[in-house]
């Protein structure tokens, strides 16, 4: 399948009100595809993804990304010192103490300062390169399906590796870019808090790009059977009378 192909698949069998998001993270004197414009406006790694889900195509440069949080986290620029130190995070109310948040800070896996220059996010269909990771944002059913997909051929048990912050950023980019495995997460304070189109229903997964055309093959079997009988609500107190 190539990649429009997989968007429609995805969104009809996992139901999804908007479109996969393909990510591509462009490292300093790498060229930037010069069919997809750059972001006129400052805006967070986040703002980005929701705007591809719903069908914009951009370049965030590191100049204009306006989260520390995320910007450096996609290696675009040094970690804040408030940020470093955990009193950012501790003082919107997420940690006891800094030292706590600074604890996530540290643990968290990051690209090393100034290795990136800029993310380019579009809509899967519409991308013009291959992604490093694609990210969806759906319902909690949804996401199962695509945990399930990516152990189709190799069974096994997934191990997930989230916390409380930087939900897309970190969790659903960086994780999967340095791991070659999915990961997911519930969401956090910021991605929630800033875009509005993110509901509370809804989570967010990220799939790299070499597991991209397994996942799609194993949901596009699974839709024959397994996803259509599950749908299939079944009362267990009529089945015990």
């Amino acid at each position: 399948m190539n990649y429009a192909e997989i968007s429609a698949m995805f969104k009809e069998v996992l139901r999804l009100k908007g479109s996969p998001v393909a990510v591509k993270l462009i490292k300093q004197g790498e060229s930037i595809p010069a069919n997809v414009p750059e972001s006129d406006i400052h805006m967070r790694y986040c703002n980005a993804i929701c705007e591809a889900r719903n069908g914009k195509s951009l370049v965030l440069p590191a100049k204009k990304d306006s989260c520390g949080a995320g910007a450096s986290a996609l290696g675009q620029m040094e970690t804040p010192p408030k940020i470093k130190s955990g009193e950012l995070h501790y003082n919107i109310g997420g940690f006891a103490s800094p030292e706590a948040a600074k604890r996530m800070i540290d643990q968290r896996p990051e690209l090393i300062a100034g290795e990136a220059a800029a993310t380019v996010v579009t809509p899967l269909e519409a991308t013009p390169v291959d992604p490093d990771v694609v990210l969806v944002i759906g319902p909690p059913e949804s996401i199962d399906w695509i945990l399930v997909a990516s152990v189709f051929t190799t069974g096994g048990r997934i191990s997930l590796n989230t916390a409380s912050f930087n939900a897309i950023c970190v969790d659903s980019t960086i994780i999967p870019y340095k791991t070659g495995k999915v990961n997911l997460s519930l969401g956090c304070w910021g991605c929630r808090k800033n875009n509005p189109d993110f509901a509370e229903t809804e989570m967010i997964i990220g799939i790299p790009f070499k597991e991209l055309d397994g996942i799609a093959n194993a949901l596009k079997q699974m839709s024959q059977k397994m996803i259509p009988d599950s749908r299939k609500k079944v009362d267990y107190r009529q089945i015990a009378k």
